[in-house]
């Protein structure tokens, strides 16, 4: 089945325009960047702590680092907070912005309530990303690695909306991924290539930003948080386009 062509460089465009009209999309990533920076300096501060009162009480290196070691299992438990604060941040701005794209007001509560629900496929679909991207990042000390990466990245680039949007598990969101890609490589290539030119602008935006700490902390939050809105508004957006036919057709620029 052919549907309708889609015009993919105008729908990055009213991506912008609608984050612009809808700023309030940048606020879950970035909240959950500031709680996941507080719980991480009191985590790894703990941890140092142990390490430094075990060491001079002893007088001994044994001592310090049996103190580290005593520590660790707060420092896993910082680790699974943050993987979930992560994901739950961005699942909530994957459901916000669908509501955005359909001109409903963003409802964070209802969106945080679909999150937590799909949350057991959301850490299941991230665990197989994460598991597939093996091999891509342990080769990328060659340039064969960063190439991989990409591909995968392109292939995966629907799974979050899959499991928000389409409700399918993690298995299957991966699969409904690598079929979307596959299937409308055009549009998908243009959404992806949208992601990454947003990715490197606040890169780009964050290392300006960098004279300060506080001033950087903010930049960072606040940049990370616009950035992250945005690729959600655009994976959101060729999810809902592409994802109920085989082929969609790019809409040609009007010359």
């Amino acid at each position: 089945m052919v549907k309708s062509p889609i015009d993919a460089p105008a729908e990055l465009q009213r991506a912008a325009e609608l984050l612009f009209k809808n700023w309030m999309l940048a606020l879950p990533t970035a909240l959950a960047s500031l709680i996941i920076g507080i719980l991480a300096l009191f985590a790894f501060g703990t941890v140092f702590a142990s390490a430094m009162a075990g060491g001079l009480v002893a007088g001994r290196t044994g001592a310090g680092l049996a103190a580290v070691l005593a520590a660790l299992p707060m420092l896993a438990l910082y680790l699974v907070i943050a993987g979930v604060l992560t994901i739950l941040a961005q699942a909530i701005v994957i459901h916000a912005a669908e509501d955005a794209w359909e001109g409903r007001p963003l409802d964070f509560g209802r969106s945080l309530s679909v999150a937590t629900s799909r949350l057991v496929p959301l850490i299941g679909a991230f665990i197989l990303v994460g598991l597939v991207m093996i091999i891509p990042v342990a080769l990328m000390v060659v340039l064969i690695g960063f190439l991989l990466l990409l591909v995968a990245a392109f292939f995966l680039m629907y799974v979050l909306p899959a499991v928000v949007l389409g409700d399918q598990g993690a298995a299957g969101a991966l699969t409904e991924s690598y079929r979307i890609a596959r299937e409308n490589v055009v549009p998908s290539l243009i959404a992806f290539i949208g992601i990454i030119v947003a990715a490197v602008l606040g890169g780009i935006i964050n290392g300006l930003l960098h004279h300060g700490a506080i001033l950087s902390l903010l930049g960072s939050l606040i940049v990370g948080g616009f950035v992250s809105a945005y690729i959600a508004l655009v994976s959101a957006r060729f999810y809902m386009l592409l994802r109920g036919s085989s082929t969609v057709a790019v809409q040609a620029p009007m010359a």
